[in-house]
């Protein structure tokens, strides 16, 4: 009875030793290409825009703040076109 309990015990310490392992190789760190928003305009890699005529656009448009230039003269290039989506449903 004892060496039963003693194989179920390292049956259930191997299992859980596995299970930790394998979840801990799969598991993926997240990293984040930018901390804040002069990281972003910096990033020329990252392309980012606004909705034409929407209130994001208009509030880089008419800041005065240097970080809010530059992102509306990146932004400007990239303004989409949304159209609303209940135009898709049938």
């Amino acid at each position: 009875m004892i060496a039963s309990c003693w194989w179920f015990f390292c049956l259930i310490m191997v299992s859980s030793y596995t299970a930790n392992l394998a979840a801990f190789l799969t598991v993926e760190t997240v990293t984040s290409p930018f901390d804040n928003v002069e990281e972003l305009v910096r990033k020329k890699t990252i392309k980012y825009g606004a909705k034409s005529g929407g209130a994001t656009l208009n509030f880089f448009g008419v800041s005065n703040n240097l970080i809010s230039i530059k992102i509306m003269r990146f932004a400007g290039f990239f303004r989409v076109q949304i159209y609303s989506w209940k135009a898709n449903i049938s």
